[in-house]
């Protein structure tokens, strides 16, 4: 197995693992989550480079590591959450992913077809058990809360197959949610920093600086999972 560790707009800290037989991932999750916010999967489907993520969801910002990680500076990639290829471009440490996210609006949530996210104050919600319920309710792998407190985004997602909640550093799905009822372009992260988002109908460009962390210190072998 190969490794390779991303941060995404300052933040959301992605584990990119290489070369890992299916029945190990649930493993490698249950080692290094809290270490990192998520881990994605690479391997190729059709021809493309493909990325699984930990619960088969959809997301933006471990698709964007997945492209900074490739060494293409254009091209088009598989990613779960979404059937058809996505587009990236890398340009002087800037990436971008153009994708169609078709996505409905129901009362205070706007629902994707691989993540979901519910608009509220997230400070008065027990939002472990709500996202749970939502997750269930829509049918999906994960649902997040999106709180844009004082001009900052503020994410919290649910996976369901790890059964884990996150207070994300930066989401790019959230950001795409919260553009989609803003209607604002920048979307400030907790970081400080820029997701931008650009949306032609339902065809979205994402585009966000991703950093690799040169120095991340992580096993290579398959016997430190067992420890």
């Amino acid at each position: 197995m190969k490794y390779e560790k991303y941060i995404i707009a300052g933040g959301n800290s992605t584990l990119l693992v290489r070369n890992c037989s299916a029945d190990l991932r649930g493993l490698v999750c249950k080692k290094y989550l809290g270490e990192v916010e998520q881990v994605g999967f690479v391997d190729e489907f059709k021809g493309l480079p493909r990325l699984i993520m930990m619960g088969n969801e959809l997301c933006v910002n471990g698709t964007i590591a997945f492209v900074r990680s490739l060494k293409n500076k254009s091209g088009f990639l598989y990613t779960s959450g979404v059937e058809r290829p996505v587009e990236y471009v890398n340009i002087n440490g800037d990436t971008s992913i153009k994708l169609s996210l078709p996505f409905y609006i129901k009362d205070r949530c706007v629902i994707f077809k691989g993540i979901g996210y519910l608009f509220a104050d997230r400070d008065s919600l027990d939002s472990s058990e709500t996202l749970a319920k939502m997750a269930e309710e829509y049918n999906l792998p994960a649902f997040g809360i999106v709180d844009y407190n004082s001009g900052r985004l503020r994410p919290i997602v649910y996976v369901k197959a790890t059964n884990t909640i996150v207070e994300e550093t930066s989401c790019g799905s959230g950001s795409i949610a919260m553009s989609i009822i803003s209607r604002m372009k920048d979307i400030v992260q907790p970081t400080g920093e820029i997701i931008s988002v650009e949306k032609n109908n339902n065809v979205f460009t994402i585009t966000a600086k991703v950093e690799k962390v040169n120095n991340a210190v992580l096993m290579e072998s398959e016997n430190y999972l067992y420890d």
